[in-house]
């Protein structure tokens, strides 16, 4: 179970200088992933998951998983774009796959986003990621099964709390539509 797992763990070291990335990169992943799969779904499954590769601005490409309701309601749903915390270096899609789910089982559009990680990638780009990731889900709104007037909402937790709060204010001072009708921090 869940709490298992962290009984037989040691506690994690600082992080510094010497600090193999890649290496813990993939032990926070399969912890996450036994996360995750101890935390799935049941049964019936009541949402979809689909991994698309989106352009960002530098011509690379990102991964967005979207996760939908499997019955989206008529007059479309509320979406959330939502990134993942992991102190700008750690982190991936399936950081936050159980709130996406949760999400769904709301009714709603879940767009998680893998965006580029420091130290191979430092600022400003994972901000441009997060950025073009928000404004690639605002031109696909519709497709996506969007429906602005449910909502349209951006967040994450930890360093994902803080792209919410940056890709916000940019989308507000470019403005852009559909509007952001919420924020989770």
């Amino acid at each position: 179970t869940a709490p298992q797992l962290f009984k037989t763990s040691p506690p994690a070291k600082g992080l510094d200088a010497s600090t193999d990335i890649v290496a813990l990169r993939e032990k926070l992943a399969s912890v996450k992933k036994q996360l995750n799969d101890a935390n799935s779904t049941q049964g019936d499954v009541k949402y979809v998951e689909e991994d698309r590769k989106i352009q960002v601005r530098d011509s690379s490409s990102i991964t967005v998983r979207i996760y939908s309701p499997k019955s989206t309601p008529k007059d479309g749903s509320p979406i959330f774009v939502v990134y993942h915390g992991g102190g700008f270096c750690l982190g991936g899609l399936d950081n936050e796959a159980v709130l996406c789910r949760k999400f769904t089982e709301l009714g709603g559009v879940a767009v998680n986003v893998d965006y580029r990680l420091a130290p191979e990638h430092p600022f400003p780009v994972p901000v441009y990621d997060a950025y073009d990731a928000l404004k690639w889900t605002a031109a696909h709104f519709t497709e996506l099964g969007g429906n602005p007037s449910k909502g349209f909402l951006v967040g994450g937790i930890s360093a994902g709390a803080n792209f919410g709060a940056v890709v916000t204010h940019l989308y507000r001072d470019d403005k852009l539509s559909p509007s952001l009708t919420g924020a989770f921090l």
